[in-house]
């Protein structure tokens, strides 16, 4: 149930995605299917009260300094990071 939240920062640290474009890399990249976005909207909330991501348009997402710093201490630790 937790699957499709690193791998979130992992997307946003290479560029800056729209929800359209995370729910694509989601299906394609990850194999994360859901009915609607509802899923991905909760994990993007998750992700923002921990201030590792920021909205920076008008559903466009980034990382913050702390996602990034936190992006740097685990994605050693995941191969689907590196």
């Amino acid at each position: 149930k937790c699957n499709f939240v690193f791998e979130i920062l992992a997307e946003l640290h290479k560029e800056k995605l729209s929800i359209k474009q995370l729910d694509t890399i989601g299906k394609v990249s990850y194999n994360f299917s859901y009915q609607d976005l509802s899923e991905l909207r909760k994990r993007l909330h998750i992700l923002k009260n921990a201030k590792l991501i920021q909205e920076i348009g008008v559903e466009l997402y980034g990382l913050t300094n702390r996602g990034t710093n936190f992006y740097e201490l685990i994605k050693d630790h995941f191969s689907i990071y590196s």
